[in-house]
């Protein structure tokens, strides 16, 4: 949280290679850091 007070940025996420896909949509609510699973991140960046 420090950083993302430092950048001034909306979101931040710690990106989790082991976890399963989560039909969420991660850019919904900005706010504290969040884990997110790498297959969920990946698909909203398209």
């Amino acid at each position: 949280m420090h950083f993302q007070g430092q950048l001034g940025v909306p979101f931040a996420f710690q990106v989790v290679m082991e976890a399963d896909y989560v039909d969420a949509d991660c850019f919904s609510m900005p706010g504290p850091p969040m884990a997110v699973p790498a297959r969920t991140f990946l698909s909203q960046l398209l």
